[in-house]
């Protein structure tokens, strides 16, 4: 394949994907086709969040993300403090990223786990200014 007319990988359509969602588009502009999930077991979790951050469903993104990011001391109750659960969220979040042992930053996995993170994080700061800006 030449660079003209290759694909982008599914990490970097991920992120072209968020950053237009981020940005006013003009009407007349449909989005570009979504290419299928890879087919790592996480592949179906990420493209769901990421469409929906694209459909403005921010609740169902976070859906789709939190059973992988939420710190397991979540489920029991409220936490402590919110000190300690960011700590824990980013502790959880870290080793998610990290992975199941198949390379860290190489592979299928690492681009579904890190699509799955920036799409809860493009839907919270986007539900954020939603309800902020709309009420």
């Amino acid at each position: 394949m030449t660079c003209a007319t290759r694909r982008p990988g599914f990490l970097r359509e991920a992120e072209l994907r968020l950053l237009r969602c981020t940005l006013p588009a003009p009407p007349s502009t449909p989005p570009p086709p979504a290419s299928p999930p890879p087919a790592h077991p996480l592949g179906p979790a990420a493209a769901s969040a990421l469409a929906a951050v694209e459909a403005g469903d921010y609740e169902a993104a976070l859906a789709a993300a939190a059973p992988h990011l939420l710190p397991a001391s979540a489920s029991s109750g409220p936490p402590g403090s919110a000190a300690q659960f960011y700590a824990e969220l980013g502790a959880t979040t870290r080793a998610f990223l990290l992975g199941d042992g198949d390379g860290g930053a190489a592979g299928e996995g690492f681009e579904c786990r890190c699509a799955v993170v920036l799409s809860a994080a493009v839907a919270a700061l986007l539900a954020f200014t939603q309800q902020n800006m709309t009420g």
